[in-house]
């Protein structure tokens, strides 16, 4: 037994140092690929990043003999296992994802993770055999310098182990699934054909001199509100690529109308097929002209939901709109959408308005579309929100507010089924 434990502490730093090799190669190689390259995945096999660590190393500096067991067990033991796995494809989340061999894990992790290392010492040691063999001298403090090297290659992979992309690890790999399945679900939506008849019910309040609603004094008096009330019967059809909105008027400002053919009478917002809202953000077509983040998790009307934020990928086009989206965690149901003050169409305007309140004010304009209502695995909003801010040094201040609601579905042609 003690013999064991002595040939263990043998190979130990040999060992070591194969292992920082492949971590700081893999890491380097995530930097290199995402990082710089900008690649979502890096294209950049870590074998070949730790393979030219190897090669730096193995040429510069003088490995004390304290190492010579440790890499010679990793070149003709675990390399040989490295091989295998790598000839057969396995990778550690094969592994993980196949529960007849789950008692392998950790013996498969360690394997791929240290095939790399000795991939690197096994070359730069070939390449170094066409040489006549050097007879180097002891070194009267191998312990010290095998210390120190231990540290410097600690400190490699210490700052490689955090790449500057901060969605890459986990977090990158369940966006990679989120936008994934959204843009099925998108693809499905662009194809849909529907037919639905609901209420439609519109609030709008304007307020004239704004009304403060955070921070400063509040000395301001109320002067003026106008207010408008809408309710719809509305109605959308879509077939093929033809999609048309229909509206009866109902109510206005609480008098009853019967307008068939009815224009939107809103005063300050316009807002129209509001179903597809998801497809702007998510869908195949649009996905490559955002970048996408992972925000975290949040609960919406007692739903767990991912959070993920999309922004232009390069200079923003005229009919590019971005924001945040609330995807259900349960089944990737897109729940919520805010879209980003900077995207709407009338934003120019609404600088306008920041200039003209004066006191360093800035637009905080949120517009928020709640998707509650399913049929057939398609979202349907039961509401619109939309708040019309500015913060200044005065306090925050609000200009206009409106509330659209839909109600009352009635559903006569949902022709799909999505899948996730």
């Amino acid at each position: 037994m003690k013999r064991w434990v002595d040939e263990a502490l043998q190979l130990l730093p040999g060992l070591s140092l194969t292992v920082l090799l492949a971590l700081a190669g893999t890491r380097l190689s995530e930097m290199i690929g995402v990082s710089l390259m900008g690649f979502k995945k890096s294209p950049v096999s870590p074998v070949i990043v730790a393979i030219a660590l190897g090669m730096v190393l193995r040429n510069t500096i003088r490995f004390p003999a304290l190492f010579e067991k440790g890499w010679d067990f990793s070149v003709r033991k675990v390399l040989r296992l490295g091989i295998i796995l790598l000839g057969i494809r396995l990778s550690v989340l094969d592994v993980f994802r196949n529960p007849g061999m789950r008692g392998y894990r950790s013996l498969a992790a360690g394997a791929v993770i240290i095939d790399t290392g000795p991939w690197a010492i096994l070359s730069c040691s070939r390449m170094r055999s066409s040489r006549p063999p050097r007879r180097r001298p002891e070194s009267r403090h191998p312990l010290i310098q095998g210390f120190v090297l231990l540290m410097l290659l600690s400190g490699v992979a210490l700052l490689a182990r955090a790449p500057a992309d901060p969605q890459a690890g986990p977090a990158a790999d369940l966006l990679e699934r989120i936008l994934e399945k959204t843009e099925i679900y998108c693809r499905r939506l662009g194809r849909v054909s529907l037919h639905f008849v609901c209420r439609e019910r519109i609030d709008e309040r304007q307020f004239d001199p704004p009304r403060q609603i955070a921070g400063g004094t509040r000395s301001t008096p109320l002067r003026h509100v106008t207010s408008v009330s809408l309710e719809y019967d509305y109605q959308l059809i879509r077939k093929g690529e033809s999609i048309e909105e229909k509206r009866t008027l109902l109510m206005e400002d609480k008098r009853p109308r019967n307008e068939p053919h009815a224009a939107l009478k809103t005063r300050l917002y316009k807002h129209k097929y509001l179903v597809f809202g998801p497809g702007g953000l998510l869908s195949e077509f649009w996905q490559p002209k955002h970048t996408y983040a992972y925000l975290g998790e949040e609960t919406v009307d007692g739903e767990k939901t991912y959070v993920i934020e999309a922004s232009p990928a390069g200079p923003a086009e005229p009919d590019l709109i971005y924001g945040k989206a609330w995807i259900r965690q349960k089944d990737f149901a897109i729940v919520k959408i805010e879209w980003d003050q900077r995207s709407l169409g009338n934003y120019d305007m609404i600088l306008m308005m920041a200039k003209t309140l004066g006191h360093q004010a800035e637009p905080q304009v949120s517009v928020v579309g709640h998707y509650g209502v399913e049929k057939n695995g398609i979202r349907f909003p039961d509401r619109l929100v939309i708040r019309e801010d500015y913060r200044s040094t005065r306090g925050t201040f609000r200009v206009s507010e409106a509330t659209v609601r839909y109600e009352d579905y009635k559903f006569f042609i949902v022709e799909t089924e999505v899948r996730y």
